[in-house]
């Protein structure tokens, strides 16, 4: 699975709808100027259903779950990016733009305030995550695959 790939699709809708930055949650270097998106994918391989096996090849539908927290000086400006960006994904805009890099949209959970004591006097942190499903295959395309096997007992 192509995780990179994955990860600047959905980075690449945040900043084409809202045109901020979005950067690694928990990062180390210069934070940006409010207001700017955080992420982390909090499981990157969540299987789904069954594996369906072809001539050596499995292939498998995975659900990533990615967690995002808008961070403002702002309390309305955080919430209302989060809430913007939650909507996004839902549109048939961006779900043929996930669809067009092998992805889809699942659904938005945990919608809320994602402050902390640390920073409550100095920023405002809202945020949801959201879970997206692509499909992946493992093995050779051009794997050899035995239809039957003969046993011959010739010594007791």
């Amino acid at each position: 699975m192509d995780y990179n790939s994955i990860i600047q699709t959905v980075l690449g809708l945040i900043r084409e709808k809202t045109g901020y930055v979005v950067i690694v949650a928990n990062g180390t270097g210069k934070q940006p100027v409010y207001p700017f998106c955080t992420y982390t994918v909090t499981s990157p391989y969540l299987p789904q259903h069954r594996v369906i096996e072809e001539q050596g090849v499995l292939t498998e539908d995975i659900e990533l779950v990615f967690s995002f927290t808008w961070v403002s000086n702002s309390h309305i400006e955080a919430i209302s990016l989060a809430q913007q960006t939650a909507a996004y994904f839902k549109t048939a805009e961006a779900r043929q733009k996930l669809h067009d890099n092998g992805l889809a949209w699942v659904r938005n959970d945990g919608f809320g305030n994602r402050d902390t004591f640390i920073t409550i006097d100095t920023e405002r942190r809202h945020g949801f995550d959201t879970r997206f499903r692509t499909r992946v295959s493992h093995g050779e395309a051009n794997a050899e695959v035995f239809d039957s096997v003969r046993i011959e007992n010739t010594g007791g």
